[in-house]
């Protein structure tokens, strides 16, 4: 699923950190492959060392079932992401032993074993309650070739920056150029109107992140796309400049929806 550009006009917190290392274990059933299985262990080694590093609000996680009737038939999509780590974040993280595959004979199933060693950065601050927008405009599903409108009204004055993610992709769709002014002022609508959605699939699934800070963080990890915009990015990129920020400074709205062909 791509975006397209309709119009050609328009700090990180310094905290403690704590290295900490997790030995994981993870089986891989007949449900995943061994990439899948390996992503699941990776996150849940993640989880386990902010534990170990003492942060105690640590998973926000939300899940969504969204249907779209295409051709009389409804298609269900199921997701469900481990999202931001609310009292700290994961900064880098390596492997100490890298992956093995094994076979557990008496649960006649394979597994995969390692050991990461994490840098954890505890957060000072909890997300700030008076610090809120309000997005109104944006649908469960769309058709390929719609236009995507929606408005975001802050509450206090802020900067904005609004992401897109896929299973295929990641993008940033405001600022789509560094020159860009983000802030937008309080109590007025911002339109974001220039938008339009494409499936290369039959269906496909995303989220819109829309992120609004109290000070400027600039977004310096998009790089520029067949139409010379600087767009294009990666989800780890994306959560890893989300999560550099201190909750206090930031709020995020997330939002999922379907594209048909």
């Amino acid at each position: 699923m791509r975006f397209l550009i309709l119009f050609t006009s328009l700090i990180i917190v310094c905290a403690n950190a704590q290295n900490v290392r997790v030995s994981q274990k993870i089986y891989i059933s007949d449900n995943d492959t061994y990439n899948s299985a390996l992503e699941k262990g990776l996150k849940a080694a993640k989880s386990e060392a902010l534990v170990k590093a003492g942060v105690t609000e640590y998973i926000s996680e939300y899940t969504r079932l969204l249907t779209t009737e295409v051709n009389e038939n409804i298609n269900e999509v199921f997701n469900s992401d481990l999202l931001i780590h609310l009292g700290g974040s994961i900064k880098e993280w390596d492997y100490i032993v890298n992956p093995i595959k094994k076979f557990d004979t008496e649960k006649q199933l394979f597994f995969i074993k390692f050991e990461i060693k994490a840098k954890v950065k505890k957060y000072k601050s909890k997300p700030d309650p008076t610090f809120k927008a309000k997005i109104e405009g944006l649908r469960g599903s769309y058709i390929d070739g719609d236009r995507i409108e929606f408005s975001i009204f802050p509450f206090i004055e802020s900067y904005l920056n609004i992401f897109y993610i896929s299973e295929s992709e990641a993008n940033i769709l405001f600022p789509y150029e560094r020159t860009q002014n983000t802030l937008i002022q309080a109590n007025k609508n911002k339109m974001i109107d220039y938008l339009l959605a494409e499936a290369n699939t039959n269906h496909e699934s995303g989220r819109l992140i829309t992120v609004i800070t109290k000070e400027y963080y600039p977004y310096d990890s998009a790089k520029k796309n067949n139409d010379g915009y600087e767009t294009i990015t990666t989800v780890e990129d994306v959560f890893q400049w989300i999560l550099d920020i201190e909750p206090e400074n930031r709020t995020e709205y997330y939002h999922q929806f379907i594209i048909t062909k």
